[in-house]
């Protein structure tokens, strides 16, 4: 992760001041450091006098006592520190209250924590033929009423072929593979903020058990508080990554979600053991698409992201006849860790997913 590198490189050149220029004072050298972080905030969106007036307020303070210990050849450094912490806290304050922020905590999150990739990923797509799959729906919804969706279906699906692939539904810790004990699922919800659209996650645990109804059930409750801004957990991480400037939230996010991701619960953070599962799940046909690949969150550590695209119809070629023919067609998109698995064992579990979502009758009513 290239900004913790950054990070570390500015505390070694901190450190090789210290050791090799003892003469340098360290501490002037971070002011310095946080001064360039300031002045280059405020080059790109420089503010009027009048809105920041708190930080333009502790400016000449720190301004007249520059001047004042020139003048009187007086320089305190406690003094100095003190008015410039004070001057970091207002600039913290009026760029929290006074610009408009254009970044929901989703959009400061993907700032901090991508890079450019490196890492081992595998990108691959499926096509189900979906008619047999809508035609189970529609069943489903009549006996049992509940508004069973392919999402639904597809999550139950998810959760049986990672029951019987184990060695994909765990994750790696300090380089040693753990299998998890249940098939959890993360999923994503859209909802809409006062900052613009943002995600919010839900969990279902012990997927691959779990009945239709059941599913549907829980899913229904979980959007709904969520889009309410009654979830307790998405209400606690929030507050405290929006007061973060973004430089600061890649360390705290790696760190809070390697706690997750071992098992450690943060309560006064929202954050809970395994927070994503062992996979998470986007469905991206409500927006219109057919498919997306989605990268990896550093902080999530699953080993396999789908994505369950709209239904449309596609020309397809009629496996007995040949002709070409128009049919409904369901779009997966998968990204796939490289490290929990390879080429051969990725396309037994694709042929899986095709299987039983192409025959859920006889796989989803367990």
């Amino acid at each position: 992760h290239h900004d913790t590198m950054r990070l570390f490189v500015a505390l070694n050149t901190l450190l090789f001041c210290r050791v090799f220029f003892p003469e340098v004072d360290t501490s002037l050298l971070l002011c310095g450091m946080i001064s360039f972080y300031m002045a280059v905030s405020l080059f790109m969106k420089p503010p009027s006098v009048s809105t920041f007036y708190f930080f333009y307020t502790c400016v000449g303070i720190v301004l007249a006592y520059l001047l004042y210990s020139f003048i009187n050849d007086s320089f305190n450094l406690i003094v100095f520190y003190g008015t410039f912490a004070l001057m970091v806290v207002a600039f913290r304050l009026d760029t929290r209250w006074k610009w408009e922020s254009k970044m929901s905590t989703r959009r400061k999150l993907m700032i901090s924590t991508w890079n450019t990739a490196s890492e081992g990923t595998i990108y691959g797509s499926l096509i189900i033929k979906a008619q047999p799959l809508l035609d189970f729906i529609e069943q489903q919804r009549k006996a049992t009423g509940k508004k069973i969706t392919i999402t639904h279906c597809c999550l139950k699906c998810f959760g049986l072929v990672l029951r019987d692939n184990p060695t994909v539904n765990g994750r790696l810790v300090l380089g040693r593979y753990y299998p998890a004990e249940t098939v959890d699922i993360g999923c994503l919800v859209n909802i809409e903020t006062k900052r613009g659209p943002d995600l919010g996650l839900t969990k279902l645990t012990r997927a691959d058990q779990r009945s239709l109804p059941d599913i549907a059930s829980e899913l229904q409750s979980a959007a709904e508080l969520l889009r309410a801004g009654k979830d307790d957990n998405h209400n606690k991480q929030k507050p405290a990554l929006g007061w973060l400037p973004t430089f600061l939230l890649e360390p705290v996010i790696l760190l809070t979600g390697w706690l997750g991701s071992i098992g450690i619960a943060i309560p006064a953070l929202g954050v809970k053991p395994f927070p994503f599962g062992t996979l998470y799940v986007t469905s991206i046909g409500m927006l219109g698409l057919d498919s997306a690949y989605v990268p990896f969150s550093p902080f999530s550590r699953v080993p396999l992201l789908i994505t369950i695209g709209a239904v449309s119809m596609k020309p397809a070629v009629d496996e007995l006849s040949g002709e070409v023919i128009a049919e409904k067609q369901l779009p997966l998109s998968l990204t796939v860790d490289h490290r929990f698995m390879d080429g051969a064992q990725g396309s037994r579990m694709l042929s899986d997913i095709k299987k039983i979502l192409q025959s859920p009758e006889q796989y989803l009513l367990d």
